[in-house]
């Protein structure tokens, strides 16, 4: 999402809680929803699941050389979920919103 990790790109949870920025690392031990919000484009994704997943996020940064030497770019965000599923019988639904943002 091109805000990156600039203020206006941010995780935002159910409860409305915004736990920090794509340019910090995330860790959520059970969630149903997470949504990532992105001022610059102007919009949102939005993850729902039906059994709660441990989601992990992470920037994604690639290093160039400039006149300055060495830095860090952040290219985006790497979302990872992990599930239990109770038993063989269960169906995982994961839904996927994605949205502009309201004018």
């Amino acid at each position: 999402m091109p805000s990156c990790d600039g203020f206006l790109g941010r995780y935002v949870l159910a409860d409305g809680s915004i736990p920090g920025g794509f340019g910090q690392e995330i860790h959520l031990a059970e969630a149903n929803s997470l949504r990532l919000e992105d001022g610059v484009l102007g919009g949102s994704v939005s993850l729902q699941t039906n059994f709660p997943a441990e989601i992990s996020g992470r920037p994604q940064q690639t290093v160039s050389q400039s006149e300055a030497g060495f830095e860090k770019i952040m290219q985006s965000t790497e979302l990872t979920l992990n599930w239990n599923i109770p038993s063989d019988a269960c169906t995982l639904q994961i839904q996927l919103i994605i949205e502009p943002s309201q004018p």
